[in-house]
Formats: structure tokens, C-alpha cells, sequence
């Protein structure tokens, strides 16, 4: 590549860049368009985009180098240029083979329209539009033998050797560690699958057989736990019938029992409701009782203080006293004016010394007052000290009632809890009682049942013996039903066969057809009208094939001689959605790539296929056979038990008899025990009894206390009553005197004051009527007082009638309540009899209802005329048995399934559902009869095949890709060689001496394998010689075991499913550094002269020169050249361009250089354009 163009391409206006020195520096600050300029340079090369290292989050390539409608890239070489850009939303590239004319291009400053720099492209005599990138590859790297004008150089490989160009291409960042060289050097090799061996598949296969091998002996040992199985099975299903069979008949008598008892329990609720009912009537009447008394006792009380009451005012307000207070009264008006004249006359006498009497008799007037006050705060006190001694009275009566309650409460809940432990022990006595009935009963009844049981189960052993005979003639018409269809099923099987391939060659003709079809798209015959428009008609298919007849592409374009006269294939617009179209040449062959990976995968398919169907013939095939074999021994075995049947009648007979003496001894035993109880019950009951009637009177004895206590406190209220009453007088007269006393001497001191005889004769006047008055207010007040306590008063004959009527009521209503507490009592007791009769009734049959509680039973009954309870203990008998025989089914079943759980072997299930088996559920069920004919007969098939197996296996396993991997190693060592050559004439002062050195892994995989080749050979021989006994011998397992250790040795060496040439060869790097022999696994930029540089140069073009036959325009990229001295960038030139290589060198800032043979590029970002500027031999540049 001698130039590169950027035409308004990549954020570039224009740029050229000159790379024919081969050494070019790109100077400039990060985002100013070097990387840019790099991409496109290393896109020619690998024509993929997703190996340029751009962001996905970033513009892709072709929208960021081909923004416009006019952005191309034009690469210039010797004698040819190649045009790239963008169209349809594809990038385009045109060979033309013509040097390039930049004039042709870039008029002035102007860019020529795309459109003229085609036609430009086109008119070169040799030109060439690639439409794939597989045909552009193809041309540049010579494997297009009509178009090596435009070839680079010659890679047969190309697709490796690019894949290795794109990890080195930028040798800074490139990765040289011992693994990277090592794979790349594999893939020079063009060896298909060279030198691989997957020995995991074999391992694995040899570890099933190794595991079968342990599967047989564990099998071998747990045979007889799977006749013991069979065996549980099938007398479990035999059990079961025969529970299904009790449990009908339960379910018949249940019915009918359920009837009477449902009567008689609803008798018993209706008893039970009464009791209660009197029990309640009982407690709510004596409840009501004692609440009347209490209100008619307070009521007498009440009476009785009111008549009290009105016996005192009956003294106070007598007749003499009202008629004397009344005639006072009468005087009242006279008296009155009387003192107004008197008053009169003294007031004129004495106006002179008026002011000073005044005073005086105010005076006089306030303790007056205070006097009447004092009298009515001794009758205020008096109410309320008569409510207070109320009030105490009635809290200490309360307080008395309450103990008496509480003491009744706690001394009825002991009545009520003595006479639910005397129903208790009733209802145990009776339990006792029933119990004794039953007895009697259950063993008259057991004797007789055992009898029918015994009778029955003969009656059974006869019956079974005429089903088997039955069973044994189906058994034999099952054989020829079975043989017919394994005829059927083998014709089935190869119907099938047909089909599938048919239908599979069918879909892969149709692939096929349409490969065809892409190919013939791809095929462009030389010279043809196709190969014209290919290459003159951009996107022709579009515009073109939907109304072109399609035979003339194959035309040759002398006969038609086609001229391309303009940019529009027609002058007319058509509608074309609706016209036949056909793929670009890029989607057939994208398509060609998926219908060959759809050809493969039905092919796979179809084998995958195909091995089902012929698993599951066989295993059908081995099935029929099986039950066939199965079903001809069971008919032999069906002989051998009828004996066995004649046997057990005989058993059945000697053990009925045994039985009989049994329960008669039982019976006597229980009988004794039951009387024992019947007795202890009644001495209980009686004592109980007494217990509440010495409760009964410690009640009344309380009642009696209660009534005397209160009696007692009333009493105590009166004579409280009194004292309080006396006391008040006595402070009253006292108050009184006081005041008295002081109104005398204001009197005194007020008479003094008169002089005149007159005056004091008036003045007694005076007070002599003012007394009068006085003593007439006082009979106001009385007869005041005497009209509010009239009415009450004369209520008297009222509440005495009152009073007599509650103590009658008191006294008759204790005659009631004895009455109706004995009513009540002969009431419950007759209920209490009814009770007992009824539940004596009951318990004959309750007692089998009651055992059938929580039985599951069936819909459909059996007739019987056995009672409940002894077909219950017929049903717990044979569930007892059931169940047991259930546990050692489900033990076995555990045993077999841990012990064969974990081997994976075709045809048999020991992953029992233990809950489900138990449950007699019919898959699993099958799985036990699977098993059986497993052991019986697929067992002894399936070892002739798995060791015929064994054979094929370990016997094609010999010379397994050994040869080639040996061969692969020698081909590696060969390009080694190759590489070592190259890199022995690498010296670059401070390094030098790099070579590559071979080193094997510890351990020699080719020596195991050996190994395991003659431990095959001996177990082939153990094979030869006694097939039948391989699984028995211990030598067999030794063997097998061997074989598989060295396998897993191989696996731990190399932790891999398969290992290959790179997984047993390691390699060192060993080069000289500065006098000094390095080796290095991993070669970092480590060195400050820039030693690994040069060593990833050395390598990386070594590894090139595997690929690179003859010179060729190639580019490496190089970062951070100034740690390179100007000598060893001389050094690295000269080794690289020899080669016919080039290298870029990408720097922010241009560094100590050799200006020899290179050129400078500096680049600028300038508002988001790129700029680029040759500097070459312009100040600034540095020569050393």
C-alpha cells in the first residue's frame, strides 16, 4: 500500500496519507484523528469491522467513516487503486487497475462528486467488484487466480493468518505470553483437529461399564430382597381386597346400626336437654327465690321503720296539742293590732331615746335569729346522722349478705362438682356394666365369628384355588397375545424406519436444492451479462431482476453487448414489490452458510432419531419377551401353589381350635376385673352423696345466720339512733342558754336606758304580747309541720296491712320453695332413671359405632349379619397385618432403592415413591413387577449386551487418534524450528538470542496411554476366554479400575474433556537482554530501554512469516517509541522492512527520532474536524 485517501471520510475533509517509506510517525494529542486514520488503514486488511476495536456504544464504522452521500477512502498502490464507500447501506470497494490521478479526483479544493470518481474507477481496462467479503479476502491475499493484479501477497490460510494479524496488529497492547504463541503456532499447523483426543468420552463410557460392574454385584446381592418384595406386593394386594371386602360390610351395618342409635342418642339428648332444663329451672328458681326474699325483707323493714316513725309523730301531733295551736292562731289578727297601738304610744315616749335602744335591739333581733337557726341545724343534723346510721346499717348488712353468698356460691360449685364426679362415676359404672355385657356378648359372638371366620377363610382357599386355575388359562391365552404383538411390533419398527429417513432425506433434498440455488447465484460465468452487472450496476438485483428475463445473465456480453449509458436503469418508476426478486450475491452466501448448518443438524437429528426409535424397540422387544418368559413361569408356579393351598386348610383347622380355649380364658379373666370396678364405683358414689346432703344443711344453717345478723344490726341502728339523738338535744339546750343568757342582758342594759315608769309599763305590755306572738308562730310551725306529716300519718292502717301482706308472702313463699325443691328433685330423679335405662339400651350397639369412628369406609355394602363391633375387630386384625406387611414393603423397597438407586441402567426402576408403594398406587406397583422380571430375565440379556458393548469399546479405542496426535507433534516442532530460524537473526544490540524452547508437560500423556492400551489387551483376553463369569471375576474389576485411574490421571493433568498438542506442550521465551539470558512466560513493556518492544516485534513478525511466503504491503502498529533509543529504532526498521513490513508509529509528541526512510504526520482536532499535516524536514524535528 503505497497511499491512503480520506475524502470527506471520518470526520476528515481531505487527508493523504504516504506510507511507502514504511515508517511512518503520528504525532498528535488524543482524539485528534490517529486512531481514526489507523482503522482504515487496518480494515483493508480483514474487511470486519467488529475486529477494529470500536466502541459499540459509538457511531459503527461504516456510518462514521461514510457519513455523506459523498464520503469515500481511496487506497493506492503501484499500478492500482482501490475505491471504498458507501451505498444501500453497504460499504462498496472497486479494483482499478490504473495508478491513481489525485487531479482526477480533487479539482482546486473542490472534492469531485462520488458519482464521477466511480466512473473514474471504471475506466481502468482491468476493474473488479467484489460482492462478498469472502471474494474480497480472496483477491487480496491471491487465492482469486483470475484477479492477482490486485493481490497483496499469497495466504492459503488467510482467515487464520488475519485472525492472527488482529491480535498482534497494535504490538503495544498485543498479548505474548507462553499460551497465545503456543495456539497460534497450532493454528499454522492446517490440520483438522490436529492432534486431539477426547478421551473424556471413553473414560466416561469405561467408568459406566466400571459402575455397571459394581451395579451387578449390588444387583446380585439384592435379588432375594427383591423376591421378598414381589412376594410382600402381591400379599399386600390380597389384604387389601380382603379389607375392602370387611370394610363393605362395615359400612353395610353401620347403616343399619346408625338408625338405632340415632334414635336412641336422640332419646338420650332429649333426657340430657331436660335434665338440664330442670337443672336450670332449679338453679333459676331457687336464684329467684332468694331474690324475692331479699326484696320482701327489705320491703318489711322499710314498713317497719315507717310505722315506727309514724308512732312518734302520733305523739307530737295529738289532738289537745293541734286545737291548742289552732285557737292560738285564731288571736293572731287582734294581738297584732294591739301591739301596733301600744307600739305607737311608746314610740312617741320614747322618740328622744330612740337611737340608743335601737341598737340594742338589733342586737337583741340577730341572736334571736341565730337562736331559730340553731334549732333548725338540730333538725338538719338529725337526718342526716338517722341517714348515715342508714347507710352503715345497710353496708354491714351488704357486706354480711356478700360473705353469705360467697360462702352458698363456694358451697353449691361443691354440690355441682360432687354431683358431676357422681355423673362421672355413673357413667364409669355404667362404661363397667356395658363392659360386662359386651364381654359376655363379644365372647359368645367371637366364638362363633372365629368359627365363620375360620369356615370362611377355607371357603376362601377354595376359591383362590379355582381363580388361579382361571389366572393360569389366562396366562397362557396372554402368551399368544403377546407373541402376535411382538411380531407387529418388529413389522412396526421397520415401517417406521422407512418414514423417518424418507421424510428426512426429503427436508435435506429441499436444503439441498436451495444450496444450489445460492451457489448458482454466487457462479458468475466469465464474460457473462451477470459479471457486467455486477460490476457496472450497483444493487441490480433491486432494480433490475424483477422485470429482466433471467436467462439472459448467462449471456455473453459480446452477443448482448451491454453499454452502460446511465446512472438510472430505467426511465420509468415501477411498483416492484409484487414482481419476483432474488438475493445479493452477500445474502446467498450468507444464506448457503445457514441451510449447511440446517443440513447438519437434521442429519444429526436424524440419527438421534433413528437411536430412540431403536431403544425403544428394543426395549419393548425385551419387554415382550420378558412377560412372555414371565407369564409361562407364572403358570408353573400356579401348580406349585396349590399344594401350598391344601397346606394352609389344614393349618386353619388345628388353629381354630387353639383359639377357642384362648378366649374362653380371656372371658373368665375380664369378667372378674370388670365386677371388681362395679363395686369400688358404688361405695364412691354413695359416700359422694352424703357429702352434698351435709353441704345442704351447712347452706340453711346460713340462712338461719344471715337473718339473725340482721336482726341484730337493726337493733344496733336504734339504739345508735337515740344515742346520737340525745346528744344533739343536750348541745342544743346548751347553744341555747348561752344566747338566752346574752338577749337578758341587752335587755337590762336597754331598760336602763328608760326613765319614765310609763315607758317600762308600755315595754312589758309589749313584750308581753310579742310573746304571745311568738308562741302563736309556733302553732303556725306546727300546724305547718302537721299538714306535710298528715297525710303520712294517716297512712298508717296502709302500711301495717302492707306489712302483715309481706310476712305472709315471706312465709308462704319458704312453703313454696320447699315444695318445688322436692317437685324438682322427684323430677330429675325420674329423668336420671330414664337416662340410665336408655344408655344401658344404648351401649349394646354403640359401643361398635364407636370403634368404627374414624374408619374410612367405602360406598358399596356388603349384606351381613355379623354385628359392628366384630367386624371392626376383624377389620383392625387385617389392618394390623396390613400395615406391617406395609412397613417391611416399604424397608425392602428403601434397601433396594439405596442400594441400586444411583446406577442408571436401561429397564430398570428402583426410584420408588415408598409413600405411594405403601399405597399400593398401580405405577408404582409396576415398578416392582418390572423389577422382578428384570431380575427373572432382562438381567442375564442385559449382560450379554453390555459386555458385548465393552468389547466394541475398548477395542476401537486402540489406536484412537493416537497416530495423528503424534503426527501433529512432529508438525509443531517443524514450525518452531521455522520460527527459531527466523528470530536466530534477530539482533537488536540489547536484545538478542530469542528463541523458543519446547517444554513438555510432567507427566507423558502418550506413556499413560500406553499403559491403558495393555491393561485393554488383558481385559480383551478376560473377555475371550469366559464371558458369562467377566462380571463375577475379580481380576475383571481390578482391570476396569486401572483403566479408569489412568484416565482420571490424564483428566487432572490436563482438567480438560479432551486434551491436544497445546495441552501437553508448554514453550519458553528465552532471549538475551542486555548480556544477560531472560526467560519469560509473559512478555510485558517492562523493559525502560524498550527491550520488550523489540521482543514482541521479533515474535510477532516470526509469527508472520509463517503465513507471509513472499514480501507484502503490511502494517504494524507501534505505541510509546520513545522509550527506544535512535539506534534500536534503526535496528527494528531495518529488521521489519527486510521483511517486507511497515510500521506506524503513534505518539502525542514526536521524540528523539531516525529520520531516515520515515515520515511525519501530525495530526489536529480542530471544532470536531481532523487535520492532517506531513512535518517531515520542517523545524522542530529532531535529528540525531
Amino acid at each position: 500500500m503505497n497511499k491512503i485517501y480520506f475524502f470527506n471520510a471520518a470526520n476528515f475533509g481531505f487527508a493523504e496519507i504516504d506510507l511507502r517509506k514504511k515508517n511512518v510517525f503520528f504525532v498528535g494529542d488524543n482524539g485528534s484523528g490517529k486512531t481514526t486514520a489507523i482503522r482504515a488503514i487496518h480494515y483493508y486488511y480483514n474487511s470486519d469491522v467488529k475486529a477494529l476495536g470500536i466502541d459499540p456504544n459509538k457511531e459503527s464504522f461504516k456510518d462514521f467513516y461514510f457519513k455523506y452521500d459523498n464520503s469515500f477512502l481511496v487506497y493506492e498502490f503501484e499500478d492500482y487503486f482501490v475505491l471504498m464507500y458507501k451505498r444501500s447501506g453497504d460499504i462498496k470497494r472497486i479494483f482499478s487497475k490504473q495508478k491513481f490521478d489525485l487531479n482526477r479526483v480533487l479539482k482546486g479544493d473542490e472534492i469531485a462528486p462520488l458519482k464521477e470518481v466511480i466512473e473514474y474507477a471504471n475506466e481502468a481496462p482491468l476493474k473488479y467488484r467484489p460482492q462478498t467479503n469472502e471474494e474480497y479476502k480472496k483477491i487480496i491475499y491471491g487465492l482469486d487466480r483470475q484477479r492477482l493484479d490486485f493481490k497483496l501477497t499469497t495466504i492459503k490460510n488467510y482467515n487464520t493468518f488475519i485472525n492472527l494479524y488482529n491480535k498482534i496488529f497494535n504490538v503495544n497492547r498485543a498479548v505474548f505470553d507462553a499460551k497465545s504463541i503456543k495456539e497460534t503456532i497450532f493454528t499454522t499447523l492446517d490440520r483438522v483437529e490436529a492432534g486431539e483426543i477426547n478421551y473424556e468420552e471413553f473414560a466416561n463410557e469405561l467408568m459406566d461399564y466400571r459402575q455397571y460392574f459394581i451395579f451387578y454385584r449390588k444387583f446380585k446381592q439384592e435379588s432375594a430382597n427383591i423376591e421378598k418384595l414381589y412376594i410382600y406386593k402381591n400379599a399386600l394386594i390380597e389384604l387389601k381386597k380382603d379389607i375392602e371386602e370387611v370394610l363393605a360390610k362395615i359400612a353395610y351395618k353401620k347403616e343399619i346400626e346408625e338408625k338405632l342409635v340415632d334414635e336412641l342418642i336422640n332419646e338420650l339428648k332429649e333426657l340430657e336437654t331436660k335434665k338440664r332444663k330442670v337443672l336450670k329451672q332449679f338453679g333459676y328458681f331457687d336464684k329467684k327465690i332468694k331474690n324475692i326474699e331479699e326484696n320482701i325483707q327489705n320491703t318489711i323493714f322499710e314498713l317497719s321503720s315507717k310505722l315506727k316513725e309514724i308512732e312518734k309523730l302520733k305523739e307530737i301531733f295529738n289532738l289537745k296539742a293541734i286545737q291548742e295551736a289552732e285557737k292560738k292562731v285564731s288571736q293572731k289578727e287582734e294581738i297584732e293590732k294591739k301591739l301596733i297601738t301600744l307600739q305607737t304610744s311608746l314610740n312617741e315616749l320614747i322618740k328622744g331615746i330612740k337611737n340608743q335602744v335601737e341598737e340594742i335591739e338589733e342586737e337583741i333581733e340577730r341572736l334571736k335569729r341565730e337562736k331559730r337557726i340553731l334549732k333548725d341545724k338540730l333538725k338538719e343534723e338529725e337526718i342526716r346522722e338517722k341517714r348515715n346510721l342508714e347507710e352503715e346499717f345497710f353496708e354491714k348488712f351488704e357486706k354480711v349478705k356478700e360473705e353469705f353468698i360467697q360462702k352458698e356460691k363456694e358451697l353449691l360449685s361443691k354440690i355441682e362438682k360432687i354431683e358431676k364426679e357422681i355423673t362421672e362415676k355413673e357413667d364409669e359404672k355404667r362404661a363397667y356394666q356395658r363392659e360386662l355385657n359386651e364381654v359376655n356378648f363379644k365372647y359368645s359372638k367371637k366364638e362363633d365369628e372365629l368359627k365363620a371366620e375360620i369356615q370362611e377363610e377355607i371357603n376362601k382357599l377354595k376359591n383362590k384355588k379355582r381363580e388361579i386355575q382361571i389366572k393360569k388359562d389366562e396366562l397362557l391365552d396372554e402368551v399368544v397375545r403377546l407373541k402376535r404383538e411382538l411380531k407387529k411390533l418388529k413389522g412396526d419398527y421397520q415401517e417406521k424406519v422407512e418414514n423417518i429417513k424418507k421424510e428426512y432425506t426429503r427436508k435435506i433434498s429441499l436444503l439441498e436444492e436451495k444450496i444450489i440455488f445460492y451457489k448458482n447465484i454466487l457462479k458468475t460465468k466469465p464474460n457473462s451479462f451477470k459479471e457486467f452487472l455486477n460490476q457496472n450496476v450497483e444493487n441490480w438485483e433491486e432494480e433490475l431482476y424483477p422485470v429482466i428475463d433471467e436467462k439472459l445473465l448467462s449471456m455473453d456480453i459480446d452477443e448482448l453487448k451491454p453499454k452502460v449509458v446511465s446512472d438510472r436503469v430505467f426511465g420509468i418508476e415501477l411498483d416492484k414489490s409484487r414482481l419476483k426478486s432474488i438475493p445479493t450475491m452477500k445474502e446467498a452466501e450468507e444464506e448457503i452458510e445457514k441451510l449447511n448448518i440446517n443440513i447438519d443438524s437434521l442429519n444429526k437429528e436424524l440419527q438421534n432419531t433413528l437411536s430412540l426409535l431403536e431403544k425403544e424397540f428394543k426395549a419393548k422387544e425385551i419387554e415382550i419377551t420378558s412377560k412372555i418368559e414371565i407369564n409361562e413361569e407364572k403358570a408353573k408356579e400356579i401348580d406349585a401353589e396349590f399344594k401350598l393351598i391344601d397346606e394352609e386348610i389344614k393349618n386353619l383347622n388345628e388353629k381354630l381350635k387353639a383359639k377357642l380355649n384362648e378366649l374362653n380364658n380371656l372371658k373368665n379373666e375380664e369378667i372378674k376385673l370388670i365386677k371388681i370396678n362395679i363395686n369400688k364405683k358404688n361405695d364412691e358414689i354413695k359416700a359422694l352423696n352424703e357429702e352434698i346432703n351435709k353441704i345442704r344443711r351447712d347452706i340453711k344453717a346460713l340462712k338461719r345466720e344471715l337473718q339473725n345478723k340482721k336482726e341484730e344490726l337493726e337493733k344496733e341502728k336504734i339504739q345508735k339512733f337515740k344515742e346520737i339523738k340525745e346528744k344533739l338535744i343536750e348541745e342544743f339546750k346548751q347553744k341555747e342558754a348561752l344566747i338566752d343568757e346574752k338577749i337578758n342582758e341587752l335587755n337590762i342594759k336597754k331598760n336602763k336606758i328608760s326613765k319614765d315608769e310609763r315607758v317600762e309599763e308600755l315595754n312589758r305590755e309589749i313584750q308581753n304580747i310579742r310573746n304571745k306572738l311568738k308562741e302563736i308562730e309556733k302553732a303556725e310551725m306546727f300546724l305547718k309541720e302537721w299538714e306535710e306529716k298528715k297525710e303520712f300519718i294517716n297512712s298508717e292502717n296502709s302500711l301495717k296491712q302492707k306489712l302483715e301482706k309481706y310476712q305472709n308472702y315471706k312465709v308462704r313463699i319458704n312453703e313454696f320453695f320447699l315444695k318445688m325443691e322436692k317437685i324438682l328433685n322427684n323430677k330429675l330423679a325420674k329423668i336420671e332413671e330414664k337416662i340410665k335405662n336408655k344408655d344401658n339400651e344404648l351401649n349394646i350397639v354403640k359401643e361398635g359405632l364407636k370403634k368404627v369412628s374414624g374408619i374410612k369406609l367405602p360406598e358399596n355394602k356388603i349384606k351381613t349379619n355379623e354385628y359392628l363391633s366384630t367386624l371392626i375387630d376383624e377389620y383392625k386384625l387385617k389392618d394390623s397385618e396390613f400395615k406391617e406387611k406395609k412397613i417391611a414393603l416399604k424397608d425392602i423397597a428403601s434397601d433396594i432403592k439405596s442400594a441400586l438407586e444411583r446406577f442408571v441402567v436401561e429397564g430398570l426402576e428402583v426410584n420408588f415413591n415408598l409413600e405411594a408403594l405403601g399405597n399400593l398406587v398401580a405405577e408404582e406397583l409396576e415398578k416392582v413387577d418390572e423389577l422382578y422380571i428384570f431380575k427373572d430375565k432382562k438381567f442375564d440379556v442385559l449382560n450379554k449386551t453390555r459386555l458385548k458393548g465393552l468389547k466394541n469399546l475398548i477395542s476401537g479405542i486402540l489406536d484412537k487418534k493416537l497416530d495423528n496426535f503424534e503426527g501433529a507433534k512432529e508438525d509443531f516442532l517443524k514450525q518452531v524450528k521455522r520460527i527459531n530460524n527466523n528470530l536466530s537473526k534477530v539482533d537488536f544490540g540489547i536484545i538478542k538470542g530469542i528463541r523458543i524452547e519446547i517444554e513438555e508437560t510432567k507427566r507423558n500423556i502418550l506413556k499413560i496411554f500406553d499403559e491403558i492400551k495393555e491393561n485393554i489387551a488383558d481385559l480383551v483376553t478376560l473377555l475371550e476366554s469366559e464371558e458369562s463369569l467377566f462380571f463375577d471375576r475379580a481380576e475383571s474389576d481390578r482391570k476396569l479400575r486401572k483403566i479408569e485411574e489412568l484416565f482420571n490421571i490424564i483428566k487432572q493433568e490436563v482438567k480438560s474433556e479432551s486434551f491436544t498438542l497445546i495441552d501437553v506442550v508448554d514453550i519458553n521465551v528465552k532471549f538475551i537482554e542486555n548480556e544477560k539470558e531472560n526467560t519469560l512466560k509473559l512478555i510485558k513493556n517492562e523493559s525502560s530501554t524498550g527491550g520488550s518492544i523489540l521482543l514482541k516485534i521479533a515474535i510477532a513478525v516470526s509469527l508472520l512469516e509463517l503465513f507471509i511466503k513472499e514480501k507484502a504491503s503490511l502494517f504494524l502498529i507501534l505505541d510509546e517509541v520513545s522509550v527506544l533509543s535512535t539506534k534500536n529504532q534503526k535496528l527494528l526498521k531495518e529488521y521489519v522492512n527486510e521483511r517486507g513490513l511497515g510500521v506506524i508509529y503513534v505518539t502525542p509528541d514526536l521524540p528523539l527520532v531516525d529520520v531516515d526512510e520515515i515520515d511525519i504526520y501530525k495530526f489536529r482536532n480542530i471544532g470536531g474536524e481532523f487535520e492532517v499535516v506531513r512535518l517531515i524536514g520542517e523545524e522542530g524535528v529532531r535529528v540525531n
